[in-house]
């Protein structure tokens, strides 16, 4: 007798907020347990803690770059956690932020990184559009730009 041929396993599907499904930037950087975790910290030396780890920002006190990276993710988790943002709608946002950095870091024109922010929001703002999804509501749009305008007006 030929032998059975094996089964094939149905693979397994991600956990939800662990993988980042397309247009959609959520997930790319940040997973839903990291997000609700950090909304959970309840000290400043806690959310500092949570960041170096997550990031291996250990060097931060001696190398000037992770001492950015870490000012950027904390402003970023900690307007996230205090705007009430979801999971989904933090992880997003702080990819966002993570690409506008990486942007700004090979280009020094502020209207370039602008529009950068610009489409990236706007491609997690609008329902029914090609390419987009409605994660942020324009309540949630203008806080967010605000946030951002007043992030950059401190760095920069």
């Amino acid at each position: 007798m030929p032998p059975k041929p094996a089964e094939e396993e149905e693979p397994e599907e991600p956990e939800e907020g662990s993988v980042p499904v397309p247009p959609c930037l959520a997930w790319t950087d940040l997973k839903k347990t990291d997000a609700t975790e950090f909304v959970r910290l309840g000290t400043a030396e806690e959310a500092i803690q949570f960041v170096v780890e997550k990031f291996d920002l250990k060097d931060f006190e001696s190398n000037a770059k992770s001492t950015i990276l870490l000012d950027l993710y904390l402003w970023t988790l900690s307007f996230c956690k205090e705007a009430g943002l979801s999971e989904e709608k933090t992880s997003a946002l702080f990819t966002i932020m993570k690409r506008l950095h990486e942007h700004s870091k090979d280009h020094d024109d502020v209207l370039s990184a602008f529009n950068l922010f610009k489409q990236m929001l706007l491609q997690h703002s609008l329902a029914n559009t090609q390419g987009c999804v409605e994660l942020y509501s324009p309540t949630e749009v203008k806080m967010i730009t605000q946030f951002v305008h007043t992030t950059c007006d401190e760095t920069g």
